[in-house]
């Protein structure tokens, strides 16, 4: 879904039995009280509700920074 909005991200809170992740979502749909489905490249979980929405960026800024994090471990790592 992200690789083709093109709108805005919100950075949300979600939880779903006793377990919080935190997830940019599309605008539209990061209302706290919200129930949304999260998919991956290898799953796809319903269920989640949205607790609390933050920060917002555009979705090109999230999507080039998805990976920073996991690059920087890899090339630090020994």
């Amino acid at each position: 879904m992200m690789s083709s909005y093109n709108g805005n991200m919100i950075q949300c809170l979600l939880g779903k039995e006793g377990r919080f992740q935190v997830a940019w979502i599309p605008e539209g749909k990061a209302l706290v009280g919200n129930i949304i489905e999260l998919i991956g490249t290898d799953y796809r979980e319903r269920g989640w509700r949205v607790v609390s929405a933050g920060n917002k960026l555009p979705a090109v800024h999230v999507r080039e920074r998805s990976r920073d994090y996991v690059n920087t471990r890899k090339a630090s790592d020994i």
